[in-house]
């Protein structure tokens, strides 16, 4: 008998990470403690773009994963609130 717990309402993943994932292709997970509170703004979003860009030039789909209104968000970092 599966016990696992799976609450997919509470995810949102960009379509870019879902078709990488079904292809097999590579993907890197990225988390968004640099965006929220580990450098000053502006600096913070533009080095999340910039790792994200390295990872897409290696040939990867970056997946940056946050936290937003209790909804886990799987990529599409390109548009971080900077709110």
């Amino acid at each position: 008998m599966d016990t696992s717990v799976c609450v997919l309402d509470a995810f949102v993943i960009h379509p870019e990470v879902k078709q990488a994932l079904s292809n097999g292709d590579p993907v890197v997970a990225l988390e968004t403690t640099i965006v929220t509170h580990g450098m000053p703004h502006p600096h913070n979003i533009n080095t999340a773009l910039e790792v994200e860009g390295i990872i897409r030039d290696a040939g990867a789909v970056p997946a940056t994963i946050g936290v937003l209104d209790g909804t886990v968000h799987v990529g599409e970092c390109a548009s971080y609130n900077t709110s």
